[in-house]
């Protein structure tokens, strides 16, 4: 990457150099006669599609002692089918080539376009195969693919890269999956008509508790309580009713636990480790996706102003109500669980201490 930042030496043909980087020098020192190809900014295989759509056609450029000319018809497309490739390139055509590095460095040895004779190939034909990666971490699969998507637009700025869930910590993580879980109670009471004694701050706008639902059963199961340790809800029953197939019971069952983690008993907090750190890890370790599907939620259903999304930084999407409110029931609709979203008893011992 010293190469494509203009740092290193000039090199032809497979350059990393694009035909801007190429002065008149360079041009008067080729043989007369001879042809060149502008490859654009990147290494092979490694650059974003609208880059290589803009490629130069060596046949409509000759380069003769002191001249050269190129001819109007020289930009070629990759895809006819996608003319938004041919549009000028930004900064994000970095990003795209960060990504192939993160993938890379994530699964040493692997491209997110497969091997080095099929990658230009496969990144026109917009081909990624990631599964790998979504295997290995929720996070880094949401980030990379985010980064590599065809469409420039569509790909995260530098600094959403930098404040992406993938590099939290986990202090940062348990307080937003807390928050989170704090804002969905707030959101149930504003639904219900109680929100009188609620600060009006907090009630920007509510969260659908479908959104949250979508795909259950992939991020906690039918069942969540079947992966926790029997020591760690052995108290639970008494003070709360949780529907076991919720995300947001999970999440609510993970805000109590780290606010009455001095409560626990010595050998679970020994199982579990110190909190916050230990507490995350032990939840994350038996639902992996549970922070990113949570920040997906934030992320299509938050407006611009929210104050949750402008704290965790989280980049949300400008869709209109309608929009948001078909692709919500789509997705729920084709879970195939019955989710139990009404209230469960509350206990007031456990709610005041952990407000």
């Amino acid at each position: 990457k010293i190469s494509d930042m203009g740092l290193g030496k000039q090199l032809m043909g497979q350059s990393s150099f694009g035909l801007s980087t190429l002065g008149n020098a360079s041009l008067r020192a080729s043989a007369e006669g001879s042809q060149i190809v502008g490859v654009g900014p990147g290494s092979v295989g490694w650059q974003a599609p609208e880059v290589m759509a803009q490629r130069i056609n060596p046949e409509s450029m000759t380069m003769v002692r002191g001249t050269s000319s190129v001819g109007s018809d020289s930009m070629i497309e990759a895809s006819p089918m996608d003319t938004a490739l041919s549009s000028r390139t930004s900064r994000s055509v970095d990003i795209f080539s960060l990504g192939c590095i993160f993938y890379c460095t994530i699964i040493p040895g692997s491209h997110p376009f497969g091997e080095w004779y099929e990658r230009e190939a496969n990144i026109m034909k917009n081909k990624p195969s990631t599964e790998a990666l979504k295997d290995l971490s929720a996070d880094a699969s949401d980030l990379v693919n985010s980064m590599i998507s065809r469409d420039p637009k569509s790909r995260p700025t530098a600094s959403q890269v930098c404040g992406h869930p993938l590099f939290w910590s986990p202090a940062k993580r348990l307080a937003f999956l807390c928050e989170l879980s704090d804002r969905l109670e707030v959101d149930s009471m504003v639904s219900k008509g109680n929100e009188g004694d609620l600060d009006s701050t907090l009630c920007i706008a509510c969260i659908d508790p479908l959104a949250v639902e979508r795909n259950a059963v992939g991020v906690v199961g039918t069942a969540w309580d079947k992966n926790l340790d029997r020591d760690l809800l052995s108290n639970v029953s008494r003070f709360r009713t949780y529907d076991t197939a919720s995300v947001r019971d999970l999440l609510r069952l993970v805000r109590n636990k780290h606010h009455h983690y001095d409560e626990l008993p010595h050998e679970v907090k020994t199982r579990i480790g110190a909190n916050p750190d230990g507490l995350v890890a032990y939840f994350e370790a038996r639902f992996p996706s549970l922070v990113m599907h949570c920040y997906n939620v934030c992320r299509s259903s938050l407006p611009l102003d929210d104050p949750l999304a402008s704290k965790y930084g989280i980049p949300v999407l400008k869709r209109n109500d309608k929009q948001k409110s078909v692709e919500s029931e789509a997705l729920v609709a084709g879970n195939g669980v019955d989710h139990k979203l009404t209230s469960d008893r509350t206990d007031s011992r456990e709610d005041a201490l952990a407000d």
